[in-house]
């Protein structure tokens, strides 16, 4: 979800429930540069250790413990998220393929 907040889309993406599935457990994650470029690395480095499978995924003290949530606010001003993340978000909220990804998000990493 964190992902999709900072960008307006999820990590992993496909048509058919059977190759988002495959996506998710294959595990990798894409950070555009055109979308990520604003965002900072800390963000991404977080996003990165958790999306992965539950054995080495960090609990969620040590999520809350990484240097994204440690960032001060001038550090976070600096990096505006653009109004075209929240269309993206907006759009794909609506969409079917929202729900059935945070399904197998759940499902399939949890």
């Amino acid at each position: 979800m964190l992902y999709a907040l900072l960008c307006g889309f999820p990590p992993f993406y496909a048509r058919e429930e059977k190759d988002i599935k495959k996506k998710i457990l294959k595990g990798k994650v894409k950070f555009d540069v055109e979308i990520w470029e604003n965002i900072s690395l800390e963000a991404r480095d977080l996003i990165t250790k958790m999306l992965v499978p539950e054995q080495v995924r960090p609990s969620a003290r040590e999520c809350l413990e990484h240097p994204w949530f440690t960032l001060d606010s001038h550090q976070l001003s600096s990096q505006a998220i653009s109004v075209k993340t929240f269309e993206r978000l907006k759009a794909y909220s609506r969409s079917s393929i929202f729900r059935q990804s945070v399904h197998y998000i759940i499902a399939y990493r949890c």
